[in-house]
């Protein structure tokens, strides 16, 4: 019976990137949320391609190669809930990414793939492409809210207001990814 890879979140830091410690990995590996990147603890070093598969090609700066250089826990790190509590099945997981998922149970699923999605953005400066929506059909795009504008929600309306100093830091980026 063949066992599938399954990738989680576990809880474990708040860090801000830096400029020099941005200098120490490409464009690829560039992960703001850990202090420091070991490419030995990268998915494509850790999790072996199935026999008979060969893994593909893909451009350099892509966010498939950012994902496939995504840093993990070492070894075969405990599974932990936004909570801190541990996950009772241990037995499901190969690896563990070594990114934080906050205090709240807000990162379920898609949202987990779509944070994955703005932190590659984030780490390409792509802040043209980096926004989210609301179920409202609204967008919140990072330029704007770099530009220190904050969303006001009533209802199904939404609406921009200059609230905050302006800034694209990762700390302001990670307000608006989590």
């Amino acid at each position: 019976m063949k066992r599938s890879i399954l990738l989680c979140f576990y809880l474990f830091l708040n860090y801000s990137c830096s400029e020099t410690e941005a200098r120490q990995v490409t464009a690829v590996t560039k992960y703001c949320f850990i202090p420091s990147y070991d490419p030995k603890q990268a998915v494509s070093e850790r999790i072996p391609v199935p026999a008979g598969y060969t893994r593909i090609n893909v451009p350099e700066n892509s966010f498939a190669a950012w994902l496939r250089h995504l840093p993990l826990k070492p070894g075969k790190s405990e599974v932990h809930l936004y909570n801190g509590t541990l996950k009772p099945n241990q037995d499901l997981h190969a690896a563990v990414i070594n990114i934080d998922a906050g205090t709240t149970d807000i990162q379920q699923c898609a949202d987990a793939v779509m944070r994955l999605r703005a932190e590659y953005l984030y780490s390409m400066k792509d802040y043209e492409s980096l926004h989210f929506n609301f179920t409202s059909g609204h967008t919140v795009d990072f330029k704007k809210w770099s530009q220190g504008y904050r969303t006001v929600i009533k209802g199904n309306n939404v609406s921009w207001v200059k609230s905050a100093a302006a800034g694209d830091s990762y700390k302001i980026f990670r307000v608006i990814a989590m």
